[in-house]
This record gives structure tokens, sequence and C-alpha cells, in this order.
């Protein structure tokens, strides 16, 4: 995945899914991002195809204020 390092909402956002693609989806997402944001600047990131969700709680005992 491409992104925008100051993107937003999509925009500047491109996945290369292939080695032959990647040149110029990259292409792609500099220009959208330097006409969108003024800055060319990309992250690489890998891409999950289908990600899932997870959120973890913790809960202890603590003590707070004028307490401690």
């Amino acid at each position: 995945m491409i992104k925008a390092v100051r993107g937003g909402g999509g925009k500047g956002m491109r996945i290369a899914t292939t080695k032959a693609t990647f040149d110029e989806q990259l292409a792609a997402a500099r220009r959208e991002s330097l006409k969108a944001f003024n800055d060319q600047n990309m992250l690489i990131e890998k891409y999950i195809e289908h990600p899932r969700h997870v959120e973890a709680s913790s809960q202890t005992n603590c003590l707070y204020g004028p307490e401690v």
C-alpha cells in the first residue's frame, strides 16, 4: 500500500498488487498527494486484504486523586 504522508480521507493512497504496477501506482499517488497536500512524501506499508479489528480491554484496581 502506498500512502501519502500528509494524506487523509483516502487521498494519495494506492495499492500495488504486483511489482510491475508499483512504479505506476507510486507516480499516481505522488501526483495526487502533491496536488492535494503540496507534499509528495510517501509511506509504503504492507497491504492486508481482509483485516480483522481486535480490541482488548484491561481492567485493574487503581487509586487516583488525593488517595494516592
